[in-house]
């Protein structure tokens, strides 16, 4: 388990993102930073230019409704693709969202299912390990 720093007050993952189905990756070399958030059930949300990137937007989508913490419903659109972990040597398959209004990239819980966190504040450290259930 190497230990992986905080980003800014945030709980940060380095993944890659890939579309196996079209042989697309992002970044090309080496990962992007998925900040934690344990509040959102799915996959992976990410900024629509990452999504067309990632030619997702070519792929069969379907829409979903996301619940905000405010209490409004917006429409996310979907595609199946793929989260690679590097430090773990792990890939796990899921539906990567998007939605016009989003900033930053989020991993949700379905995104880290496979995977033990471990944090310590004190030291401002993030430990993940691989868990034995698919």
């Amino acid at each position: 388990m190497t230990p992986l720093p905080f980003l800014d007050s945030s709980l940060g993952l380095p993944i890659k993102l890939r579309n196996p189905l079209l042989g697309v990756s992002h970044p090309r070399e080496g990962n992007t930073i998925a900040v934690v958030d344990t509040g959102y059930s799915g996959f992976l949300l990410v900024q629509r230019r990452i999504f067309e990137k990632l030619k997702l937007h070519q792929l069969t989508t379907s829409v979903a409704d996301a619940h905000l913490a405010d209490g409004r419903v917006i429409k996310l659109t979907r595609a199946p693709g793929s989260i690679r972990f590097d430090e773990n040597s792990l890939t796990v398959d899921g539906l990567i969202d998007t939605h016009q209004d989003v900033s930053e990239i989020l991993i949700g819980m379905a995104g880290i299912r496979r995977l033990i966190l471990t944090v310590d504040p004190c030291r401002r450290i993030l430990l993940t390990d691989v868990c034995g259930n698919p």
